[in-house]
């Protein structure tokens, strides 16, 4: 599971953070472990919490949600093929219209995962480059461990490479390594290997990630039938293999497939029968509902699921409906992780603030009179379980969704970064 994510140099994500960074967890845990930890002596920005199981990104149009699925699945597409193919996959032009417009910088990424118990965790850091040519390539490549105990805190290199060269960590000794092609990352080679279990671990959480790009207009297009045929094994990223996912999970296990099958009708409206929904006998809508809930079904889970406003398209009822089968997701699979977008305040009623993220692109003026000019920064983040109004309105019984709807959420960024200005 992602514990935090930081992007630099990708679309507007010039440098973003969302949860903590590897080196600010560290810090956290090896303070509290020696039970030294003093929140104003700390160098970990007061905003920083872990992501968790359930995380809702929310914030006004073009401030950077959108950009993190993409460049998620650009780094996961890099993992399956290579960075080239990668950066003109999915309709996204080259390698060089992918970076911060007007810095000439590389792309980094730093993800952070848990271990196998609470107190380790795993660092994933890469740069990509291009040549003289604009041709991408793996410049740095790094995987860290870290753990802690009564004792303290330790860390170690799992792999370190720079321009193909480097060490591998294996039977607990640093070895000389290098690969032949940085067209590709290390941890594509390496992750596929049991011999080295904590790279195996990173690999095969970040391949098997899954990107909503369910619309409703394509979900109508499937009225005419246009789905093949034969069983497959999970639901597809644009969900129109729903009938191909029920006809695999019937043949492989009838009984999971009837409970899967009473779970979906429970949380589908009273009048939508499940059985219109299976013959293209309802809306896009219901379809749509339908397909996200199934992929809540999925005997396999993806360990993280991004989903681009779920609740797009669907009445009330559907929200609520969605929201709970959402939540009982991560209840059923511990170790899975939901990200989701939304612009509506009715999902976020029957949220936590720990749950609910704030993406921002702040904006100054300069000059005054007919000179002055508005001018947009980038993306950065908030979590509003750090926001004191927030949470005690919370506490008294006020949803999110109402503070959201009211102005509230808004206003406190505004608050925070008036702070910050006058400091």
């Amino acid at each position: 599971m992602l514990l935090g994510i930081h992007i630099c140099n990708f679309e507007i994500l010039q440098n973003t953070t969302l949860g903590v960074t590897f080196a600010e967890l560290t810090e956290m845990n090896a303070a509290a472990a020696a039970d030294i930890y003093d929140p104003v002596m700390s160098s970990v920005p007061e905003e920083r919490l872990p992501l968790g199981q359930l995380n809702i990104f929310i914030g006004r149009n073009s401030t950077g949600k959108s950009a993190l699925f993409t460049a998620l699945a650009f780094l996961g597409d890099c993992l399956r093929f290579n960075v080239a193919y990668a950066s003109t996959k999915n309709g996204r032009v080259n390698f060089s219209h992918l970076k911060t417009s007007g810095i000439d910088a590389d792309i980094c990424f730093e993800l952070v995962f848990n271990g196998s118990n609470p107190d380790e965790f795993l660092g994933y850091f890469i740069t990509l480059s291009s040549d003289q040519h604009g041709r991408p390539y793996v410049a740095k490549e790094t995987v860290k461990r870290a753990w802690f105990n009564s004792q303290g805190s330790n860390s170690e290199i799992l792999l370190e490479l720079e321009n193909g060269k480097g060490l591998v960590r294996e039977n607990e000794e640093l070895k000389e390594t290098a690969v032949a092609d940085t067209k590709a990352p290390a941890l594509a080679a390496f992750g596929k290997l049991l011999q080295y279990p904590w790279l195996n671990r990173i690999y095969a959480q970040i391949t098997r990630w899954y990107f909503d790009q369910i619309q409703l207009k394509e979900l109508e297009s499937l009225k005419s039938g246009k789905e093949g045929e034969g069983g497959h094994r999970h639901i597809s990223f644009t969900g129109d293999n729903i009938k191909n996912v029920l006809e695999f999970l019937k043949n492989q296990d009838p009984v999971y497939y009837e409970e899967a099958i009473q779970r979906i009708a429970e949380r589908m409206p009273a009048e939508k029968r499940i059985d219109k929904a299976l013959n293209n006998g309802v809306s896009a809508g219901t379809r749509k509902l339908f397909a996200l809930l199934l992929l809540l079904e999925d005997p396999d889970p993806r360990p993280l699921l991004c989903l681009e406003e779920p609740d797009a398209g669907l009445y009330h009822d559907m929200v609520d409906s969605l929201a709970f089968a959402l939540r009982d997701y991560t209840i059923r699979h511990p170790d899975c992780q939901v990200l989701f977008t939304t612009h509506s305040p009715y999902i976020l009623e029957s949220m936590n603030p720990e749950e609910v993220w704030i993406f921002e692109r702040p904006v100054a003026t300069t000059g005054s009179g007919g000179e002055a000019s508005r001018t947009v920064g980038f993306t950065r983040t908030r979590s509003l379980a750090r926001d004191p109004v927030v949470c005690a309105m919370h506490q008294e019984g006020i949803g999110l969704g109402a503070m959201w709807y009211s102005g509230h959420l808004d206003r406190a960024w505004d608050e925070v970064h008036a702070k910050d200005d006058s400091e």
